[in-house]
């Protein structure tokens, strides 16, 4: 459903809220534990599937694999350390302290989910876009991509492999960077510098 429609920090704000209200129910009234936890079943899964394609939004791919690995490496690290004292809170407290430990992090957690979300808001809202919004945005940046490697190409189009190994004056590099990063230079420089063809892109 997420896929289907976007606003994944807002699905995400929706799963934080829907927990909530489970532990509260669980916490403070005597209703139906099996709907309860059903609930919250509906809440965890919407959780995951709101967040973490958000790391691939903001990531670039060669660099997702130690994004989730870092992701999950400290989300394994808190279940560890949160099991840990939930079992001494249930020992010296009992389930009803435990439940509003529960809340705590949750509260803590839509908190964060806020600070996201308006911080977002005020830059690119990358996070938050509808499904058809994103697709346009994911277009231009593939475009935006493949025409900055066409200029890296063109910008080595003139350089032979001999020109590779032949040493170069300080001023020869100096120029070819400023036309890579498309400095404008005097036309007589491009008559004696091979490989400055990124001037003609620009």
């Amino acid at each position: 459903m997420v896929d289907k429609v976007g606003y994944n920090v807002f699905w995400l704000f929706v799963s934080i809220v829907m927990t909530i209200v489970c532990h509260a129910f669980l916490a403070f009234t005597f209703y139906n534990p099996l709907n309860v936890m059903i609930m919250m079943g509906v809440s965890y899964s919407l959780l995951a599937s709101a967040l973490w394609p958000m790391i691939a939004f903001i990531i670039p791919e060669y660099q997702l694999g130690t994004a989730y690995g870092m992701a999950q490496a400290l989300q394994n690290g808190g279940l560890a350390i949160s099991i840990l004292g939930a079992g001494m809170i249930v020992d010296k407290s009992g389930y009803f302290v435990l439940e509003l430990f529960f809340l705590m992090c949750l509260f803590f957690a839509l908190m964060v989910t806020v600070i996201i979300w308006l911080y977002d808001g005020s830059k690119q809202n990358i996070l938050n876009l509808s499904a058809a919004q994103r697709l346009i945005y994911e277009r231009e940046r593939m475009a935006a991509d493949l025409l900055e490697r066409e200029k890296l190409l063109a910008s080595t189009s003139g350089v032979s492999p001999y020109d590779l190994h032949q040493p170069h004056s300080d001023f020869h590099i100096r120029n070819r960077y400023l036309s890579r990063i498309g400095a404008n230079l005097p036309s007589h420089l491009a008559t004696h510098n091979k490989g400055l063809a990124y001037r003609g892109l620009r």
